[in-house]
């Protein structure tokens, strides 16, 4: 069953808001909104990312948008909506229309603040960013729900229990749909005004909507040549993967232009099976055996950022390693990344984004993957309200299990205007 924007934008974000928090939260000193869009030209010589023939592609998107936000001393909400309408000359089969909701709501007391993340998203199959896996094109809906609590123990200890429910339905192709479910506790201390540590336990849970398959079979042949009764055998497997966890994380202060912070975590994942299986033929239906499969892994996950700014730009690297859900399976990504950006004029910056990815499946049986993108980028601020982009992206993907490497050129054009912000105090 595919989402429908408009009634989940009333049944989940309208429940957030009246259910989670009082409604004098939503009464506030400053009502403001942003609306914006933007123009989005692209040339892609292989935006299916495919070893076989295929076409050169012109993308066009057109991206209203609007964030708008309510503020006081002690409360918040805000949001954006935003959607992309995509036309792809040479390829009108592309063509899809991107939905995006976002929704957030705190509230703040002497010691206590909740807060409740929302996001609803429309898209193309896109977990590149999270994962590195690279996967047929096919549309996409995700509804997020992340609600969160942090208590202040002392001046310099506080505790946060936060849950996160995700629900992610693919229209067509390879990619399975799922729910993802994660609690977890971490107790914060400030060493010093510099340093940070923290400790943290979790629990998640992936359910994989069942695989249903129907394969004919012959249950009674004369002499092995011809089928007496023909009959069918169906099979569906049931999989989930339960992981738990601990991870202690530290943030340093090096200096008032330098920042950097440091995790380590350890990951146990059960990943189970179950395959039940039904025999129709010959007037008869049989239920055959169940079959369960277990197994269990052992990882680690670390994460390390650091971010330094100068004068007329920034940059920053990323290392990580970590376990995260996918339409086609738990996976294991170990990310290298590394950011720069500099102001070559007081209207002209010029950046760079490079990543290595090296993704292994967890829960499945398939070939693990290299993905490296490197894209340069430069952005002209012309006036208060106008901006352009233009950029060049390569990416490359190659696979485990000794297939050619797979590449993709594309160049981009982005126009956007921002009207000024609105606002008004009440």
């Amino acid at each position: 069953m595919r989402f429908n924007f408009i009634s989940l934008r009333k049944r989940y974000f309208s429940i957030a808001l009246c259910c989670f928090f009082p409604w004098g939260v939503a009464v506030a000193a400053e009502w403001s909104i942003e609306p914006s869009i933007s123009l989005h030209e692209e040339y892609n010589d292989n935006i299916r990312f495919t070893p076989a023939p295929h076409p050169k592609v012109w993308q066009t998107t057109l991206r209203p948008s609007l964030k708008f936000s309510n503020k006081t001393e002690v409360s918040e909400v805000s949001g954006q909506l935003q959607l992309g309408i995509n036309r792809y000359a040479g390829d009108p089969t592309l063509n899809q229309t991107d939905q995006l909701l976002l929704l957030f709501a705190s509230r703040m007391s002497e010691r206590n603040t909740w807060s409740m993340n929302t996001s609803y998203r429309r898209d193309t199959t896109s977990e590149v960013a999270t994962t590195g896996l690279v996967q047929p094109r096919t549309q996409r809906s995700a509804l997020t729900l992340n609600p969160s609590w942090t208590r202040s123990l002392t001046e310099k200890t506080s505790l946060r229990l936060d849950y996160q429910y995700q629900d992610v339905k693919y229209d067509k192709g390879t990619s399975t749909n799922y729910t993802y479910k994660q609690g977890g506790a971490t107790l914060q201390y400030a060493l010093t005004e510099r340093d940070k540590v923290s400790l943290g336990a979790f629990y998640s849970k992936v359910d994989y909507a069942p695989n249903t398959t129907v394969v004919p079979v012959c249950l009674r042949s004369f002499f092995g040549f011809f089928c007496i009764t023909p009959g069918t055998i169906t099979s569906e497997t049931v999989s989930n993967s339960n992981t738990r966890g601990v991870q202690v994380d530290w943030n340093h202060l090096f200096s008032e232009t330098m920042t950097g912070s440091f995790s380590l975590g350890r990951r146990n994942v059960i990943n189970t099976s179950i395959l039940n299986q039904t025999q129709i033929g010959g007037g008869t239906t049989i239920i055959l055996p169940e079959s369960d499969t277990e197994t269990h892994s052992n990882n680690y996950s670390l994460s390390g950022k650091l971010n330094k700014q100068f004068e007329s730009g920034t940059i920053s690297g990323l290392i990580s390693r970590d376990v995260n859900p996918s339409g086609s399976g738990l996976v294991q990504t170990t990310q290298y990344g590394l950011s720069m950006s500099k102001s070559l004029t007081e209207k002209l910056t010029a950046s760079l984004d490079t990543s290595v990815y090296h993704t292994t499946y967890i829960s499945v049986t398939a070939p693990g993957s290299r993905y490296y993108t490197f894209e340069p980028r430069l952005s002209w601020h012309f006036s208060e309200a106008w901006m352009l982009d233009s950029g060049y992206r390569f990416a490359r993907v190659q696979y485990d299990n000794g297939s050619s490497p797979i590449t993709a050129n594309a160049v981009y054009l982005n126009l956007t205007y921002s009207w000024p912000k609105i606002a008004v105090s009440r």
